[in-house]
């Protein structure tokens, strides 16, 4: 009865928590609460501690110059993600200044915010910390990181592939479809597919120049269209009559599937319907398949430029600007994160960020810069959904999102591509060096990545998500004891499926071998 007592009182306890954040968080400003104010000065004034005790450190030191050097080499990923985040911060108090003009357009004048002035001050300042260590650096030739070997890459990466893919598989399962998390879409997925995408990169780039990258880049696209036709499938003939068995009714499921479904608003489905929905709008968690294809095919290609980071920016850039709409938005959107990780072996450069990573004063820097990145989105000035949502995880232009399609929009977007790039390193960085249980486990990433879109519609179908009797039928907000659940239901699967007994069983399933139908690499060079 004890027991019972304190599990009744947790829940009550986590039950006010859960409201209270999601007053905090569900699709409005989120700068405006008590408690979200307190967490982000609490988690600011850490990262400030973090930053002046690592800097007193290094000027008590007997070798100041060396030690303060370190130092600020290490701090170059706080300071540049302090450069992103304040540009985003200052181009977006510009454009909620405006006065709306009719519909949705704006009659622009210079009219900013009271963020705009402290976010110019705190960016120009870390502006100028981060050109002096870029420019000492260039110019001093002595200060070079030592690195060697590749092994612990390997390890490091592989570690963070698998952080990377689960906070994917939560996301898509549960935070994307419920309440309080639903407002930060913009902010972790940003993040977690910028990061998929860079380790994509850098695992392709040791193919590149090979004969197999062609096969590479035709086993994608197989794997995509397979895995496209395998959801078509599940959805028409196994999603839609479990919606019809709980749901109270044919049409209230058919609406719910409706929300739901990418492709044209039928369930006659034939042999044409068919074809064309797999070769057409990918489906739900698959675009970064059809993504992964477009690069593995670009970029043998694009890496001949002499500036490919620049020319993919510059593309990403292009992007919000056309009509393009959710998949070819996406993938030129996150092509540059693709592009650096590819880049990242040239002149060693994946071996530099580990000899910065092995410096206790880059663990320091990361551990500031999270904080700091918590803060921000735990007290965000902006709506996290239509302000954010302009340069973070979208997939419409401009003129979709925001009503219009300003030029100086680039800055706010050049911003969020530092802003996200700079707290990737930082995670990064904190990843252990040495090959785990999960790095290994790592190498079938592909497998649970892509079964966990059958879970969350699974969830969709029984009626787990979305209330089809309810006035507003595609509202996917959850109690907190469903919440819960469904969050430890993800952790579980998408570990489950990450076993490499099970993951090698299940990749027959969505990753059929086809090996035998390509030459060998050395018969294929001869030829």
């Amino acid at each position: 009865a004890l027991r019972k007592a304190k599990l009744q009182e947790s829940m009550l306890i986590l039950g006010k928590l859960h409201r209270l954040a999601n007053d905090i968080a569900a699709d409005t400003p989120t700068g405006y609460g008590t408690v979200s104010t307190s967490l982000s000065v609490s988690l600011t004034t850490m990262c400030v501690l973090f930053t002046a005790a690592t800097l007193l450190d290094a000027l008590s030191s007997l070798e100041k110059k060396r030690r303060l050097i370190r130092a600020a080499n290490a701090f170059c990923v706080l300071w540049s993600m302090l450069v992103g985040l304040c540009t985003v911060t200052a181009v977006l108090s510009v454009i909620r200044s405006q006065d709306i003009d009719g519909g949705a357009h704006r009659k622009y004048t210079l009219k900013y915010d009271g963020n705009f002035i402290p976010a110019c001050i705190i960016g120009a300042l870390a502006a100028i910390l981060l050109l002096t260590t870029l420019t000492y650096n260039i110019l001093e030739t002595d200060n070079k990181p030592r690195f060697s070997g590749s092994a612990e890459s390997t390890a490091k990466f592989d570690n963070f592939k698998y952080c990377t893919v689960m906070g994917i598989i939560v996301l898509g399962i549960c935070i994307d479809n419920a309440g309080f998390w639903k407002s930060y879409n913009n902010f972790f997925h940003s993040h977690l597919f910028g990061a998929l995408a860079i380790l994509s990169g850098y695992a392709c780039a040791f193919t590149i120049a090979e004969p197999r990258n062609i096969s590479n880049v035709l086993k994608s696209a197989f794997y995509y269209f397979w895995n496209n036709a395998l959801m078509v499938v599940f959805f028409y003939f196994v999603l839609l009559h479990i919606a019809y068995m709980n749901y109270s009714g044919k049409g209230e499921a058919e609406t719910m599937m409706n929300a739901l479904s990418p492709w044209e608003n039928s369930f006659n489905v034939r042999f044409r319907g068919f074809l064309e929905r797999v070769f057409g709008e990918p489906a739900f968690n698959l675009w970064y398949l059809q993504s992964l294809f477009a690069w593995l095919l670009i970029i043998p290609v694009w890496m001949q430029f002499r500036h490919p980071v620049l020319l993919s920016v510059l593309l990403a850039l292009v992007a919000p600007f056309l009509n393009a709409w959710n998949t070819p938005y996406r993938t030129m959107m996150f092509f540059p994160y693709f592009v650096i990780g590819a880049s990242m072996q040239e002149d060693h450069n994946d071996m530099r960020f580990l000899a910065l990573a092995k410096d206790g004063y880059m663990t320091v820097a990361s551990l500031a810069t999270m904080c700091l990145v918590l803060a921000f989105i735990i007290s965000c000035p902006f709506n996290v959904v239509d302000d954010i949502g302009i340069f973070g995880y979208s997939w419409v232009s401009y003129s979709e999102r925001v009503g219009d399609a300003q030029w100086w929009y680039l800055i706010g977007h050049v911003g969020w591509i530092v802003f996200t790039i700079s707290s990737i390193c930082s995670v990064a960085a904190l990843m252990p060096p040495f090959q785990t249980y999960f790095g290994k486990a790592a190498k079938h990433w592909l497998v649970p990545y892509i079964l966990h879109g059958y879970v969350m519609l699974f969830l969709f179908g029984v009626g787990f998500y979305g209330n089809a009797q309810a006035q507003d039928k595609f509202s996917t907000s959850l109690p907190i004891r469903k919440h819960v659940t469904v969050v430890f239901l993800a952790i579980g699967l998408g570990n489950l499926c990450f076993v490499p007994r099970v993951a090698s069983n299940l990749k027959y399933l969505v990753l059929p071998p086809i090996d035998w139908m390509f030459l060998p690499t050395t018969q294929h060079a001869k030829k």
